[in-house]
Formats: C-alpha cells, sequence, structure tokens
C-alpha cells in the first residue's frame, strides 16, 4: 500500500508529514485538524496492537532470543501476539503537531532509535522489519471521508463563529422587516411608527 506521504526515518527522526488540503475542498478549524492527527496516531496503535503492518500484513514473528529473554517472560508477553507492546512506551510515545494544513505524526525523542530499529531491521537485536509507522493514502482517504461526514458543518468555520453569523443573519433580517413594515405602513396606511 501506498503511503499518504513519504516517512522521514532516521535515527534521530522518526515522523510523517500529511498535507490535509489533498483530502479536503476548503479550508479546516484547528478544532478538525486535532482531532484528525489524534484518528492519525490512533489507526497507527491500533493495526500495530492488532498485529499488522502499514500494509496490512502481519508483523513478523519475535526472534528466539527475544522469546527466550527475560522482558519477555516478566511482562508476560506471548510468542503468536505480535503486537509492539512489551511495555507499550514506543507506541504510547507517537504524537502529532499541526502547521497550516499539515499534519506531522512522529515518534518521540526518547523512542525514535527503537522505532527506527523495528521499522528498518537495521538495529542489534531487531532482526525482522516492523514496518508499524506510517498513515496510507487509503487511511487517510478513509478517515478524512469520515470526518467530512462527521463534521460537515465544522470543517471551516469552529461552532461559536457559526452561531454568531446565525445570530447576526437572523437580526439583521429582523431589522430589515421592521424596515420594510414601516415603509409599508407609511406608504400605504399613512402611519409613522418609527
Amino acid at each position: 500500500m501506498a503511503l499518504a506521504s513519504e516517512l522521514t526515518l532516521s535515527k534521530t527522526e522518526v515522523s510523517q508529514k500529511i498535507d490535509l488540503s489533498q483530502y479536503f475542498d476548503g479550508p479546516i478549524s484547528d478544532d478538525v485538524k486535532l482531532q484528525i492527527g489524534q484518528a492519525f496516531v490512533d489507526r497507527i496503535v491500533e493495526r500495530s496492537e492488532d498485529g499488522k503492518d502499514v500494509n496490512g500484513k502481519n508483523l513478523p514473528s519475535y526472534s528466539k532470543s527475544y522469546r527466550d529473554s527475560e522482558d519477555f517472560s516478566r511482562f508476560g508477553k506471548s510468542a503468536s501476539d505480535i503486537d509492539m507492546t512489551l511495555r507499550g512506551n514506543m507506541l504510547e510515545g507517537i504524537d502529532f503537531e499541526t502547521s497550516g494544513d499539515d499534519i506531522t505524526i512522529a515518534v518521540d525523542d526518547a523512542d525514535t532509535k527503537k522505532a527506527h530499529g523495528n521499522i528498518t531491521g537495521q538495529e542489534g537485536k531487531w532482526k525482522s522489519k516492523r514496518e508499524f509507522f506510517g498513515i496510507t493514502e487509503s487511511e487517510a482517504k478513509e478517515i478524512a471521508r469520515d470526518f467530512k461526514e462527521e463534521f460537515k458543518d465544522d470543517l471551516s468555520v469552529n461552532t461559536g463563529t457559526k452561531l454568531l453569523l446565525d445570530a447576526f443573519t437572523t437580526q439583521l433580517f429582523s431589522v430589515q422587516q421592521n424596515a420594510f413594515n414601516n415603509l409599508f405602513d407609511v406608504l400605504f396606511n399613512g402611519e409613522d411608527n418609527g
């Protein structure tokens, strides 16, 4: 599966910047951007906990040395349950930030080296690639579609602004209606109620 955008992948940074303007026709409120960012993070964590990589494939089995380790037995891990959650720190360390139309998902600095090792299989104890990190193009489209439906009235205008505009429009209509009624009374009834 194709990623929504390329990963930045090094021992000092594991991140992905996704441009929301590819998935939405107009501006998006900051509140909705924050919710979309969290949905991206949640998708990565849930997929990993289900034992699937970014391509939807099963994560590779744990190595024999890892299965025989003290940590493995102390944390009650199962050789058949590949879920990237020995301590849960690495998945909990995935966060996001927004800037303009971009959402950048990243692994925090404390877990970057471990995430890089899992993704590339290049670090000492990680012999198998576990490409758990990232949002695919189809996942980004699906999440955007869900938010378009759920927040169709709030995507570009926050609720407070919308309520203020509605109140202003109602008030303006009321003033115009009163002015029209007064003009009608003056012209046709000879009365001035103003």
